[in-house]
């Protein structure tokens, strides 16, 4: 099928060591719309055994549930543990950010549905995952857990800012990206779009400084993770509005993830935090 040729595959750690049978054995799992990235690890997350991971060269691919059939049923990892506690991520659809307190009503003639608490805030996600990938997901996954990506970023920002530091973060991801701002470990804005040249980044970045007073492109550090390269279009383009830009991924290791792409390495390090 000529939808699988742009897919290359990561993969890191011997299967021959894995014990399968080990009921301690957990399945993390991130789809986004070019890539699918999973981390099989212990029950409490202090050994990573494998990771993989399959980029697209086009945005969107993997909104595509055709695509993501045959991962579930030829990768050996995902074989071995169907049936197994299995949690997944992805950045499928919007999400909305709300005080805790407010409780959602659920539609069920709508697109499935959920709400998560964000790690130490009093904040919740709501987000859907749409139907053809849920059925997907359902037909061969039988998640335990499912979250928004925007989750596992929040986690990993709010661990690494000290308590008086404020931050943005750059998260792109195929033809999305993520906005998030903090300030003395409060999240104050975060929200997800679709561009189609970089001057869009700029623009929906600078209205978010804009919308936030004391946030200052000259002095604070723009925290970007994505799969770009140094030399790509939307890097450079953003050097020009940004005094300081760090590009993230390289030379990182955490619990045994080492390769991994930047995105992939952010979401993932927050999820198994």
């Amino acid at each position: 099928m000529s939808f699988l040729r742009p897919i290359q595959t990561l993969k890191i750690g011997p299967l021959e060591q894995i014990q399968w049978e080990s009921p301690d054995l957990e399945l993390w799992v991130e789809i986004n719309e070019s890539s699918v990235v999973y981390v099989l690890a212990n029950a409490d997350k202090s050994k990573v055994f494998f990771l993989g991971e399959y980029q697209a060269t086009e945005p969107s691919t993997f909104n595509h549930p055709a695509l993501l059939q045959p991962i579930f049923e030829q990768d050996i990892v995902f074989v071995k543990m169907k049936g197994r506690v299995i949690h997944l991520s992805h950045s499928l659809s919007p999400f909305s950010i709300l005080p805790t307190e407010i409780n959602l009503i659920q539609d069920p003639e709508k697109e499935w549905q959920a709400c998560n608490t964000l790690a130490e805030s009093t904040l919740q996600v709501a987000f859907h995952t749409p139907n053809q990938v849920m059925a997907a997901v359902q037909s061969y996954l039988h998640p335990r857990t499912i979250a928004h990506r925007v989750e596992g970023l929040f986690k990993w920002m709010f661990s690494h800012l000290k308590q008086s530091e404020q931050g943005v973060f750059l998260d792109i991801s195929g033809r999305t990206f993520f906005i998030l701002l903090f300030r003395d470990k409060q999240l104050l804005f975060a929200n997800q779009f679709q561009f189609k040249a970089p001057e869009d980044i700029v623009y929906f970045l600078q209205l978010a400084y804009q919308q936030h007073p004391g946030f200052d492109a000259e002095k604070d550090v723009l925290h970007v993770s994505s799969n770009i390269r140094q030399d790509s279009l939307v890097y450079t383009t953003l050097l020009k509005f940004f005094r300081h830009v760090e590009l993230y991924g390289q030379g990182w290791s955490h619990k045994g993830i080492e390769q991994c792409s930047a995105q992939s390495y952010l979401s993932l390090q927050g999820a198994l935090s």
